[in-house]
Formats: C-alpha cells, sequence, structure tokens
C-alpha cells in the first residue's frame, strides 16, 4: 500500500505552474488586441509594442510577483529593461497619465485577468 506525500512540492512544479498560468493569461490578451505573442517578445521597438510589453512587466510584478529576472526571461529581456518598464508604467498609473493605447491595453489586461481569476488586477482597486 502505497502512502500519500503531504510535503510541499518542489520549487520546479510551482514555478513550472506559475509560468504556465502567465502563458495563458499573455496569450489571452494576445488574443483579444490582435496581437501574436511573437510579436510581443520581439526585439520591435514599436511604440505600441512597448507600452503593452511594459504594461505586462508590470502586471507580472505586481499580480503574480515574479521577479525582475523571471519576466526578463519570459520576455526575453535583460532584468534592467524590465525595471525601466515596472517605473514607467507606475509612474503613468501613479499619475494617471494612460495614453489610448495604454489605456486599450490594460483594459484588455483586466479582463483577461478576470476572466482567469475572476477578480480585478490590483491596479484597478487602487482606483485606477
Amino acid at each position: 500500500m502505497s502512502a500519500f506525500n503531504y510535503s510541499v512540492p518542489p520549487i520546479e512544479s510551482i514555478v513550472g505552474s506559475i509560468q504556465r498560468d502567465v502563458t495563458r493569461y499573455i496569450d489571452e490578451i494576445c488574443t483579444e488586441l490582435e496581437i501574436t505573442p511573437s510579436d510581443l517578445v520581439s526585439a520591435s521597438r514599436k511604440q505600441h509594442l512597448t507600452d503593452l510589453r511594459h504594461l505586462l512587466m508590470y502586471i507580472l510584478r505586481e499580480e503574480f510577483q515574479l521577479t525582475y529576472d523571471e519576466i526578463g526571461r519570459f520576455f526575453h529581456r535583460d532584468h534592467t529593461s524590465v525595471i525601466h518598464g515596472c517605473k514607467k508604467m507606475m509612474l503613468y498609473i501613479e499619475t494617471k497619465q494612460i495614453n489610448l493605447f495604454c489605456g486599450i491595453y490594460l483594459q484588455a489586461a483586466q479582463t483577461a485577468y478576470k476572466n482567469q481569476w475572476g477578480r480585478n488586477l490590483k491596479i484597478f482597486q487602487n482606483g485606477l
């Protein structure tokens, strides 16, 4: 007779589960915005893609508590690029200077988050 193991799961399975959630979340946002995930992680510096990238970096940091390195690996960027993107979005959100594209992207991110986890992003809970 085998016994169940009630110990904490190995860290690899926790990280893998988070990565699956993040991938599913970003795929849903890309589908809604009609952008391919490969465009999102590409080296393109088109404004609409960099705005979306920075917004998603900020959300992954705030909502999923991923490290700058983990987010950087996900987007094929250096951790310093992630820090820059997060600071930029934090400033836009705190000063309520969201441009039209960021507003559309933020709404898509909110919709995808609510569809998957049934609650609002913290950004919206704080009165954005």
